[in-house]
């Protein structure tokens, strides 16, 4: 499970250790698991919401790939067919 913003580190596995220590860089020296519990919930000690654009320092998209933009998310889910929900 990502965090939004965070490059593949190893946080994202299942197993991988967790934190309560917040970050104030953009790039982690750890794979941990962040556990921001005070809002805004950010793993980040000052916010950047800019790290997973593209071409962006922790972009988690392999190269080909992106998140849909908003206009792709709402066509799939409006589509007339048995899609998943979470598509």
């Amino acid at each position: 499970m990502y965090q939004w913003g965070k490059r593949s580190d190893g946080h994202q596995c299942r197993n991988s250790s967790t934190t309560l220590d917040l970050s104030i860089t953009n790039q982690l020296v750890h794979g941990k698991f962040i556990l921001a519990i005070q809002s805004p919930h950010d793993w980040r000690s000052g916010q950047n919401i800019n790290l997973w654009q593209a071409n962006m320092i922790n972009n988690a998209c392999p190269n080909g790939f992106r998140l849909p933009t908003e206009t792709e998310k709402n066509e799939k889910s409006h589509c007339n067919c048995n899609c998943p929900a979470d598509l």
